[in-house]
């Protein structure tokens, strides 16, 4: 209910209102009401998480299959990371996200998604496209996972 009412009243300038409330210099005692002039406003999130491992049912795989599981499972795992991101926070207007490999805290995944050209992106049966699209650069998804086997 709440998230209803909060998207309303930030489509309806409620939440740029309180914005410009906060630039009036009128508050200070002033005798003249002129305050600073909002120009532009965007909210930004700065997030970072680990990638998760792969199923263990997925673990007796070849390696490289284990591999090509990671990626696939990282990359839809960020689509769906944003998207409820976006949908959560509807006052963040772009998402400035990191990525890192569980073992190693390497960068897999970074980039900055706006909200416009998350809801722009061209419809595509690849994440990969999809992910590229939003602004999402892939770093490193050459991950060797010979570890968990001993292999």
């Amino acid at each position: 209910m709440w998230e209803l009412l909060e998207k309303y009243l930030r489509k309806h300038g409620w939440y740029r209102r309180r914005v410009e409330q906060a630039l009036e210099l009128e508050r200070r005692g002033e005798v003249r009401r002129d305050g600073l002039q909002l120009g532009q406003m965007q909210h930004r999130l700065e997030i970072s998480w680990q990638a998760r491992e792969i199923h263990p049912w997925d673990r007796h795989l070849p390696r490289d299959a284990r591999q090509a599981r990671f990626v696939e499972q990282s990359l839809l795992d960020t689509e769906a990371a944003i998207a409820r991101l976006f949908e959560a926070l509807p006052e963040v207007d772009l998402i400035d996200l990191c990525v890192t490999d569980p073992q190693s805290d390497a960068t897999l995944l970074s980039g900055i998604v706006q909200r416009s050209d998350f809801q722009n992106v061209p419809q595509s049966p690849s994440v990969r496209m999809r992910l590229t699209g939003m602004g999402v650069r892939f770093e490193s998804l050459e991950i060797d996972y010979s570890y968990q086997l001993g292999a």
